[in-house]
């Protein structure tokens, strides 16, 4: 599938991120059938589990550091967390964001770096499309970000809400349960600051103290090497335009349309549970995402 070719997984990366884990196939199968056992005795979660997929329960194991009951945590969080978020992650569609994409880039590098993180490519702000994708076929430890700020105005920072960002963050972390690793800023003008004061509160303490700013492309190698970056930051991957305009196509196709369909269903009926104490307990956040405030 064209998937593959745009978020790239080597048996040696699958090895070596088992490996780490301490996970090899017969494992992963035993723990795909505890939870799959489970998921139906959960009433929240019978729907949504007739559409997670071998796959998909493979990846929250990954996500999850190979521990099962951890994993069962990660598919409350994720389900409930997507409920609660409609307008950031469901019901979306290519035609939603062909617009979007004409003016914002956000990318996945094709290969895992050395860590076993997949670097993402940003400008301007963070459509979560793309997360559905990679929730079926990536086999990551971490996230490595760079935000470029090339073309940054004073009135795209005075635009930049803090309350939909903050979101977006909760479903990455909480979510999705994915660890970020890194944020490099790259191209900041000199008003970047500004930009980096209004980031920083809405990220947790652990995220915002990972943000690097970098002068040049020299310094970004220092943390992430050539053979991973695109050769627009001096790499040796193809250019971010070549990427973006793959992946813009991709969006377009049958099997695209059908990986989000069928996650329009991975989420909880909260009907079907106390949705409040899990929320208080589980995501921290009691009450709902309309009175989440940022100072």
């Amino acid at each position: 599938m064209l998937i593959h070719l745009l978020l790239q997984v080597s048996e040696d990366d699958i090895a070596k991120v088992n490996q780490e884990y301490n996970l090899d196939d017969v494992k992963i199968k035993d723990y795909i059938n505890i939870i799959n056992i489970w998921c139906n005795k959960q009433d929240h979660l019978v729907e949504a589990h007739k559409y997670m997929t071998p796959d998909v329960i493979t990846r929250l194991i990954i996500i999850s550091r190979g521990k099962v009951e951890e994993t069962k945590t990660k598919i409350e969080r994720l389900m409930t967390t997507r409920g609660m978020l409609p307008e950031v992650i469901l019901n979306k569609s290519y035609e939603e964001f062909e617009n979007l994409l004409e003016n914002v880039i956000f990318i996945p590098m094709p290969k895992l770096d050395v860590s076993k993180s997949r670097i993402m490519i940003a400008k301007y702000c963070n459509p979560d499309l793309l997360g559905e994708f990679r929730l079926y076929v990536d086999y990551n430890i971490s996230d490595i970000h760079i935000l470029d700020l090339k073309g940054l105005t004073l009135n795209d920072v005075a635009q930049f809400n803090p309350i939909i960002f903050r979101k977006g963050e909760i479903l990455h972390t909480k979510g999705y349960g994915l660890r970020v690793k890194g944020i490099h800023i790259l191209n900041a003008p000199t008003y970047a600051d500004k930009f980096i004061s209004v980031l920083k509160p809405v990220l947790s303490e652990k995220v915002a103290g990972r943000i690097h700013v970098h002068n040049s492309y020299d310094d970004l190698h220092k943390y992430i090497p050539k053979t991973f970056l695109p050769e627009d930051y001096g790499g040796e991957e193809p250019s971010i335009a070549v990427i973006h305009e793959q992946w813009k196509e991709y969006l377009k196709t049958d099997e695209a349309r059908k990986f989000l369909e069928n996650s329009n269903k991975l989420k909880s009926d909260e009907s079907k549970r106390n949705c409040a104490k899990f929320n208080e307990e589980y995501l921290g956040m009691p009450g709902s995402f309309r009175k989440l405030n940022v100072d």
